[in-house]
């Protein structure tokens, strides 16, 4: 039969019709059914009865194409800003760092894994309010079979100008002169014979800043003159948030029998912690490696509320489940010789 094209008339699918993403056979207009030829324009056979599979135009489909359950993304980005973390499919809640000169909300680009998937942005209210809730953008993904869904966050902040360190030491004697952040320039004195450029650990004041260390090449060169002197130096280059601002904190190392440090440090102060998974969905697990005692855990929101405290541990290891944790990125204080502070996201 010769199809019959409508010229006055339209026709609208129900969003859960079953014909929607698949095949269809005929239509109904008016009380006027209407068919496909037995052959599309060009002349590649119609399966009778009508498959399961999308036909794009007046052309049957060359390759089957079942309808998807995909409601992931495949990408959420704005511009060159940075987003954290790195984009995963999986990963549902996500910090974008924006300039601080930026004042109406971003208009994200998003871009679904199903080309056949939709999705609906509730853009963020106000980037500049105090409240998390207002400078939060909702994604919903609704995959093509118009019932598997996803929701995807973009939580805005502003990117920092804060290029300094918040700690930095050797892992082998002590700098000179003691660590302050606005002091860039240190040097550390070791003992003749040392084999290999020791290590450099360090802690940035902002969390989303960046960090590039550059080791010694040779600390072996130590003659005099400042062209030798880069040779013998670590050079940590901390860049802000905001791609722009940045630092170079220096540590130049000395050869000298004279010198009097404990070479034998094998405990490192900042990695004394693990933490796993992260991101984690129900459970987390801390523990101390030096077997020293947790006290006190205090778990942080990202603007510094605290959401939970879990007191009196006085074990090395403990598991924390993700009770009343809505799903985000959250700050833990850990509390045990020291004070620890650990970013982790709940899923």
């Amino acid at each position: 039969m010769e199809p019959v094209f409508a010229t006055d008339s339209t026709f609208e699918l129900e969003d859960t019709s079953p014909a929607i993403g698949r095949g269809i056979d005929s239509v109904l207009i008016d009380a006027t059914r209407y068919y496909t030829h037995e052959t599309d324009v060009s002349g590649n056979q119609r399966p009778d009865p009508v498959d399961i599979y999308v036909d794009i135009g007046a052309f049957e489909s060359s390759f089957a194409r079942p309808v998807l359950h995909s409601a992931y993304l495949g990408h959420i980005g704005f511009r060159d800003c940075r987003i954290w973390p790195d984009f995963h499919k999986d990963t549902l809640h996500y910090l974008l760092l924006v300039p601080d000169t930026t004042i109406v909300t971003p208009q994200l680009n998003v871009i679904t894994t199903d080309p056949l998937a939709e999705f609906d942005i509730d853009h963020a209210a106000d980037i500049t309010s105090q409240d998390s809730a207002d400078r939060t953008t909702t994604i919903t993904v609704t995959a093509d079979d118009g019932t598997t869904t996803k929701t995807y966050t973009v939580l805005f902040l502003y990117a920092s100008s804060d290029a300094s360190l918040s700690e930095l030491s050797s892992e082998k004697c002590e700098l000179d002169p003691d660590f302050h952040p606005d002091t860039l320039i240190y040097t550390v004195c070791l003992q003749s014979g040392e084999p290999e450029t020791p290590g450099v650990e360090y802690r940035t004041n902002d969390l989303f800043a960046t960090v590039e260390v550059i080791p010694a090449l040779d600390i072996n060169i130590q003659s005099p003159g400042s062209d030798m002197r880069p040779f013998r130096t670590t050079f940590i280059k901390v860049t802000a948030a905001n791609g722009i601002d940045s630092s170079i904190y220096e540590v130049e190392f000395i050869l000298n029998d004279a010198c009097a440090c404990n070479v034998g440090i094998s405990e490192s102060k900042y990695v004394d912690i693990s933490m796993y998974p992260n991101p984690f969905s129900t459970f987390l697990r801390i523990d101390m490696r030096n077997n020293k005692p947790l006290q006190k855990i205090e778990i942080l929101s990202l603007d510094g509320r605290i959401v939970r405290i879990i007191d009196h541990i006085d074990t090395p290891s403990i598991t924390i489940n993700r009770e009343n944790l809505y799903p985000g990125l959250y700050f833990l204080r850990i509390h045990a010789d020291t004070i620890y502070v650990r970013k982790v996201i709940v899923r």
